[in-house]
């Protein structure tokens, strides 16, 4: 018993430690670590975010399925407002004030993975354009939510583009596409810490992002009106390859850069953005549309071009433009990611002191126009650079081709030289060779010189046979006296005459001796005969071979002649784009100065009659209305303040907006109204007051001299005072340019 109880005390014991242990671990340890894990999470908020590359929303009633492709900005810092500035508008100098350049800013509204494994924000847009079958597919699901009928818009092919609807009828379809998507679709929406995906038209900066290629292309394709290198008719429905006929959804057979297709053919799209000629311009229309469709040819495709969305005809009749489509983009709300308005103020604050606002700022150093005309010189500068160092390249390449072309034309005329000396000496040998032709034909043949060796050893036979006719008849002769068988003498003298003949035939015959010299003779001329014959057939040879070679050259040379002459040609339509684009950026910088001359002016003009009636009711309340002790007089007076207080609020914005225009501008601006206001006095249209009499206005003089009190206030403004100083109202009728 005694041991059972031993044990069971350790027991009890070892239980009572580990249940210490534990406790103290959960009470200590344990709050370290999720600490840590808080601290870890929150450190690194991008580390927590993996949005998909592609997202694929599937419809009700097996509609077609909806992909959304990201669109990646390059931007891998931690601040939540981060951005990217980029330059939108036509890069050709185009004139159209719906085209000009100008600078915005581009933020994502998700996190996820680049193809290098940096984590990058990025947002999504449609893959293709929202098509009839899944705009039905929605319509007839809302329709069922609403109890109404299944039944929807009737579509001949499902696959074709939704065009024709008015903007109410879209956002309607949003609105049920939002809805299906976030009860239905909920698993395969991106997030942004607590915030879900949601549809909405794409802003107009998000869609010409994508259409120029994003961060997928360099900056020289990205200014380009289309970012295809290849046929345009790949990747773009136009007039020459649709037959001027609608066609499917993504039937076109290369996407852009960012994997989208059709964004600049088949139909035009809505965007979210209203229109306005820049984005800090301060008017604006209706909605704007981008791209190009179906009917428009090829040369006119432009990822700058943009059009005003007309909602209504002259007649007041709705517009169902049947070229009209859209695209979604996916996006997330900024309040519902879970943070603190502190956090994002703090954030905010953050992003305002990276300087990483575009001009002009919150409270603005420069003016639109200014910001344009200085875009459009940039651009035409790095375009004029770049065709510099092409013309350069070309020039090298010139210079590498007539070195190569004076070095082939020495080589030639080396080879010439040695044609020339070939030629030469090909004469000297034919001039040989015609002497041993003429000494050979001079000379018997081998036949014919066995031929008289057989007749000189036949001659010989005869010749001795003869000497011994002629030794025996001379005998007999001396013997017997005159033979009977000689009739006369005449015989005789005939038989002397062949043997005299056959003594000269035989004198003229060489010896033996000599016809075998003449034979060794005839050998020896034959073998030079046949040498020379041997090196005149290779010495032909390698003159032809060289005149062949002479011909490659003159043909290479001409073919380099040829080459230099386009590059040449080249280097002269650099020379005159570099030319055209130097006039349209002076014609640009003209247009722009035009504008904010006139600009400046009418602003200049309202900030003098802002200033000049806040003076009037400042005045009124200090003369007229104070001294009088009477109610109505002090209503007056509080009346006349609230109002002069409202002129200089108004007065001061002017200011502010004076002091983003280019400095240059406004001496000459200030001296043509001055003097506009001078003549005005010469021609005795001022009083002392600013009243009507007899329907004229009449002016102040206070309205001219409260021009100087502008320009001290824009140079304020410029040096860093933006806000309107707290004794400019109590002190206005007191400043010296009024005195």
């Amino acid at each position: 018993m005694s041991n059972i109880k031993k044990e069971d005390n350790v027991v009890i014991s070892t239980a009572k430690i580990n249940g210490r242990l534990i406790s103290s671990f959960i009470r200590t340890t344990l709050p370290l670590l999720v600490a840590a894990l808080l601290l870890l999470l929150c450190s690194n908020p991008l580390a927590a975010q993996n949005a998909p590359d592609t997202v694929t929303i599937k419809l009700p009633y097996d509609g077609p399925e909806m992909r959304f492709k990201a669109v990646h900005l390059g931007i891998s810092e931690k601040n939540f407002f981060a951005s990217k500035k980029i330059t939108l508008g036509s890069r050709e100098g185009s004139q159209s004030y719906k085209e000009r350049l100008v600078d915005t800013m581009l933020s994502g509204s998700f996190i996820g993975k680049r193809k290098n494994g940096k984590s990058d924000w990025l947002y999504y847009l449609g893959e293709t354009e929202v098509s009839r079958g899944q705009w039905n597919s929605i319509m007839r699901w809302m329709n069922r939510q609403k109890g109404k009928s299944l039944s929807a818009q009737g579509s001949d092919n499902p696959l074709l583009p939704q065009t024709g609807a008015t903007v109410a009828e879209i956002y309607r379809f949003i609105e049920g596409l939002n809805t299906w998507m976030l009860q239905e679709q909920s698993s395969r929406l991106p997030k942004l810490y607590n915030a879900k995906a949601f549809c909405r038209l794409p802003t107009e900066a998000e869609w010409a992002f994508a259409a120029r290629g994003g961060i997928e292309v360099n900056k020289n394709v990205f200014d380009r009106p289309h970012p295809y290198s290849e046929d345009l008719g790949k990747h773009e429905w136009h007039k020459g390859n649709s037959s001027g006929t609608m066609r499917k959804c993504g039937s076109i057979e290369l996407a852009n850069p960012v994997g989208l297709k059709d964004m600049l053919g088949n139909v035009e799209e809505l965007t979210v953005s209203l229109f306005s000629p820049e984005y800090q311009q301060g008017r604006f229309g209706q909605f704007v549309i981008r791209g190009n469709n179906y009917s428009d040819f090829s040369g006119d495709f432009n990822v700058a071009h943009r059009t005003e969305f007309a909602s209504h005809d002259q007649q007041g009749k709705l517009r169902h433009p049947s070229k009209v489509g859209f695209r979604l983009a996916l996006s997330t709300s900024i309040a519902s990611t879970g943070k603190l308005g502190r956090e994002l103020d703090k954030e905010f604050d953050n992003y305002v002191s990276s300087l990483a606002l575009p001009k002009p700022g919150l409270t603005g150093h420069s003016s639109p126009a200014q910001q344009a005309e200085d875009n459009c010189r940039e651009y035409s500068k790095r375009e004029a650079d770049r065709f510099k160092t092409d013309i350069e390249d070309k020039k090298s390449e010139i210079s590498r081709l007539l070195r190569l072309r004076n070095k082939d034309q020495v080589a030639l005329s080396e080879k010439e030289q040695n044609n020339l000396e070939l030629q030469n000496r090909k004469k000297e040998l034919e001039a040989q060779i015609h002497d041993l032709q003429k000494q050979l034909k001079a000379r018997p043949t081998p036949d014919v010189a066995k031929a008289l060796q057989q007749k000189l050893r036949q001659a010989e036979v005869e010749k001795q046979g003869l000497r011994e006719d002629l030794v025996r008849l001379k005998k007999i002769a001396i013997d017997s006296g005159p033979l009977p068988f000689f009739e006369n003498e005449s015989e005789v003298s005939k038989q002397r005459q062949q043997i005299k003949d056959l003594k000269q035939q035989i004198a003229v015959l060489p010896s033996l001796k000599e016809w075998e010299k003449l034979q060794q003779d005839f050998d020896k001329l034959q073998k030079e005969n046949q040498a020379s014959e041997l090196n005149l057939s290779k010495k032909q040879v390698k003159e032809r071979f060289f005149i062949d070679e002479g011909n490659r050259k003159q043909q290479k040379i001409a073919e380099l002649e040829q080459n230099l002459k386009q590059k040449q040609q080249t280097v002269e339509d650099l020379e005159r784009r570099l030319s055209d684009s130097e006039k349209k950026i002076a014609e640009n910088a003209n247009f722009a100065k035009i504008a904010e001359k006139r600009y400046l002016e009418a602003l200049m003009r309202q900030a003098y009659t802002n200033a000049y009636n806040a003076y009037e009711e400042l005045v009124k309340r200090q003369v007229i209305y104070l001294p009088e002790k009477d109610s109505a007089s002090q209503i007056q007076a509080e009346k006349a303040y609230s109002q002069a207080c409202q002129y200089i609020h108004d007065y001061w914005q002017l200011v502010v907006k004076m002091a983003q225009t280019q400095p240059a501008l406004f001496p000459e601006v200030k001296q043509d109204v001055s003097e506009w206001l001078r003549k005005g006095e010469k021609e005795n249209l001022f009083s002392g007051e600013c009243k009507t009499q007899d329907g004229q206005q009449f002016l102040s003089p206070i309205q001219r001299k409260s021009l100087g009190l502008i320009e001290r206030h824009v140079r304020q403004v410029r040096n860093g005072r933006s806000r309107l100083p707290d004794d400019l109202i109590d002190s206005f009728i007191d400043q010296p340019e009024f005195q």
